[in-house]
């Protein structure tokens, strides 16, 4: 499926008369997140890797890249500093979760017409991005109307062909400036951009909006497709095959869900530690795993301080996966870059210093791992990739040397929630403590919904 539309966003200019009016368009690139955007001079501006960017395309291995689109008015001062990404991001949301999936043919988008969208998306506890995910309003009623005139100017500025608002704004917009709302469903037509139109999007319309902007709508909804057979071809059904059913209920495959994080921000993780030795359980001040983004690298860090006896941090992240919900697990297929960065190796590490990886998943309260031990190597990047089955896990009890094989997680459809992540292992035989670390510069994990 070919996006028929650009898709971008507007900005609320805070002082028209001073600074341009101004709009986004974005497309989609390589790179997860939204960190990279060109002014009206062909300016390129980066964000810092200190900022980790919308937080609404965190967890999503999909990203967006900017340009800018300004006021052809010298006389006035550009909003956007230097291609300056501004504000929290909330209003824009909708455009970025749409704009991070569209697809176009090479070379073509430029001369599509362009839609401008402002609305935030609420996504649910623990749904991968976005699946069911709802269009929202992003401030009251009573403080949303000045700034929706304001983007609807810059959309008119810009020749966008439509401005989509949440069904409450877009009556407010349309109560203002006296003008038509129209549903989702305009996007059948061919548009004019002599004025934008308003579109009202409910907040269950985000497939239905995709599709009619040529996304694929099951970036968005876990639904499956119901279809029911006419009377007349169940009756003829019955006639020549004697059958008793009276419905056909086709199944649509659902797709594989892709992880993937290089970004590390800390508020999507969980750590816990596990110690197994008779000294760590005396001194457990000695004894820690931290979670600590490198904003120069962009690395996760995990630091073990051992001593006599093993110790094992477990990395999830924060957001569980629902089966439930979003159906029986297959598979998940983890793929890794890692690295072991010891303070001390030599006789008193145990294993010649090398630092074991697991991959991992947890359960009802329970961390299982998979079968197979990734040995990281002392400062030297290695790329760590599994597929694991259901049966391709064991319970963890607190070491890597102590595992419970007959015990699974449950991957059907009425399984509990799944977080998933990774496990360290670092051991010593000395007496003494003994510092040890690990680095992930990225990671990923597949959820396999079928077998096919």
């Amino acid at each position: 499926m070919k996006t028929r539309y650009r898709i971008g966003y507007p900005y609320a200019n805070p002082s028209p008369e001073k600074l341009r009016d101004v709009v986004v368009v974005l497309e989609p690139n390589n790179y997860a997140g939204y960190r990279e955007v060109r002014d009206s001079n062909h300016n390129i501006y980066v964000l810092p890797s200190s900022d980790p960017g919308p937080p609404i395309l965190n967890l999503c291995h999909h990203g967006v890249s900017g340009t800018i689109i300004e006021q052809n008015d010298h006389s006035k001062t550009s909003i956007a500093q230097n291609g300056r990404i501004n504000g929290a991001g909330v209003s824009m949301q909708l455009a970025l979760v749409l704009a991070a999936f569209a697809q176009y043919e090479h070379n073509k988008a430029q001369n599509l017409p362009l839609v401008l969208l402002s609305a935030a998306i609420a996504k649910p506890i623990g749904a991968p991005p976005f699946l069911d995910a709802t269009i929202k309003t992003y401030c009251d009623a009573n403080e949303v109307e000045e700034d929706i005139i304001k983007k609807y100017n810059a959309a008119k500025m810009a020749k966008a062909v439509a401005l989509v608002l949440p069904t409450r704004d877009a009556h407010i917009l349309s109560q203002k400036l006296q003008q038509k709302v129209n549903d989702i469903t305009i996007f059948r037509q061919q548009l004019s951009n002599e004025k934008p139109c308003i579109v009202a999007a409910d907040d269950v319309s985000l497939p239905q909006l995709a599709a009619h902007l040529g996304i694929c709508k099951f970036h968005y909804t876990s639904s499956k497709k119901r279809t029911s057979l006419s009377r007349k071809l169940v009756q003829s059904l019955l006639i020549t095959f004697a059958a008793t059913c009276l419905f056909w209920w086709p199944w649509v495959s659902p797709k594989d869900l892709k992880i993937h994080d290089e970004n590390f921000n800390a508020a999507n993780y969980q750590v816990t530690y596990f110690a197994n030795s008779s000294q760590i359980d005396r001194f457990p001040q000695h004894a820690n795993a931290q979670l600590v983004p490198n904003s120069n690298q962009r690395k996760l860090y995990i630091s073990l301080k051992v001593k006599q006896g093993d110790i094992n941090a477990a990395v999830f992240f924060a957001q569980p996966y629902q089966p439930t919900k979003h159906g029986a697990l297959y598979a998940l297929t983890f793929k890794a870059t890692a690295l072991c960065n010891q303070a001390t190796v030599g006789n008193d590490m145990d294993h010649n210093g090398r630092l074991y990886f697991y991959f991992a998943l947890e359960q009802d309260g329970k961390i299982y791992i998979t079968n197979k031990a990734h040995e990281l190597l002392l400062n030297d990047f290695r790329i760590c990739e599994e597929t694991a089955t259901q049966n391709n896990f064991k319970e963890f009890a607190n070491s890597y040397l102590h595992t419970n094989e007959s015990v699974q997680p449950d991957f059907s459809a009425s399984g509990s929630q799944i977080k998933y992540g990774f496990i360290f292992f670092g051991g010593t035989k000395s007496t003494a403590y003994i510092g040890t670390c690990g680095y992930v510069e990225k990671w990923s994990v597949t959820i396999k919904r079928s077998k096919s």
